[in-house]
């Protein structure tokens, strides 16, 4: 029996029913999540962004224990671990699992698309059509643009290569450590940094693509803003803990020229993290709701990697 939360069974049902394995879709709370482990028995699990206390770990590794299973075994639908413990996981023996690598193009590209929605203000111009004001927005071509990308995995390749070699924009890539000389030719990456301070002021799009760890979270505060373009492209796919948000109000509120688009926030659904500096107040914003790996293609391919977890 494999749990399967119900908005990633959702998203690739076909797949998930196809397979020849027993599947149950549960509710994604933890109180229905328990209850379905409880009744009956599972182990193994692949669930979404919803983060559980100790008491979910120590249910599946009961059940793996009670079936003389050597783990549980838990898998994130998607790429990104911050939403499952570590801690639980080993004191509980539940082994972790994820997809790494089949969204890359998805996220990369709707990074593109939400940077060239910064440069050309789609939103504002789609709510002027549709308030019937008819107002034309003065945008900005990307060609020749200089775009740093900050973190250089697999996602940020892909959007250095989409930037690059589609759209002719000069790539900079920041990582902690060093990167492979052909890797950043086949990227299209011009300058390969690990000082990120020298190099925030020359950017005209800035775009986070950071892994989301202790270490980074509010990685973009107020001193780095205080470093960018008064009038950057400003794009977060990755993770909203990356960004102090109240630090990016401040910044775009005083930088009218400065534009952020956001597919992820700190706390999903968005809410302010002070109620007096909300983002979506402000006009030079634009937003999507956490799917930039959500297409019809990476959502087949997720459940597909999630699935041979099981089968190995």
């Amino acid at each position: 029996m494999i749990l399967v939360t119900l908005p990633e069974f959702r998203k690739a049902s076909a797949i998930y029913l196809a397979s020849g394995l027993e599947i149950l879709p549960v509710e994604p709370d933890e109180s229905s999540f328990l209850e379905a482990i409880g009744r009956t028995g599972a182990s193994r699990a692949i669930v979404g962004m919803v983060r559980y206390s100790e008491a979910v770990y120590w249910a599946l590794g009961e059940n793996a224990a009670a079936c003389g299973e050597e783990t549980a075994l838990l898998c994130r639908f998607g790429v990104g671990m911050d939403s499952v413990n570590r801690e639980f996981a080993r004191k509980w023996n539940v082994r972790l699992a994820n997809t790494p690598g089949v969204l890359n193009r998805s996220v990369a590209e709707h990074t593109i698309w939400l940077l060239g929605a910064a440069a050309k203000r789609l939103g504002n111009a789609d709510a002027s059509v549709r308030n019937g004001s008819f107002a034309p927005q003065t945008g900005r071509e990307l060609f020749g643009k200089r775009l740093l990308l900050v973190g250089f995995g697999g996602i940020a390749r892909e959007t250095a290569r989409i930037a690059h070699f589609g759209f002719g924009m000069r790539v900079t890539a920041f990582a902690r450590h060093e990167s492979d000389p052909e890797v950043l030719a086949q990227c299209g990456v011009e300058r390969f940094v690990t000082d990120l301070e020298p190099v925030l002021p020359e950017a005209d799009a800035v775009c986070v693509l950071l892994a989301s760890t202790p270490e980074t979270f509010h990685f973009f505060g107020a001193s780095r803003f205080a470093l960018m373009r008064p009038d950057v492209l400003f794009v977060n796919t990755a993770r909203g803990a990356l960004v102090d948000e109240n630090a990016l109000f401040d910044f775009l509120k005083a930088h009218l020229d400065a534009f952020a688009a956001l597919d992820v926030f700190e706390t999903e659904p968005y809410v302010p993290q002070d109620p007096a500096r909300d983002l979506r107040l402000l006009a030079n914003t634009f937003f999507t709701a956490h799917h930039g790996s959500s297409t019809r293609e990476a959502n087949e391919a997720i459940a597909r990697a999630t699935l041979e977890h099981f089968t190995k």
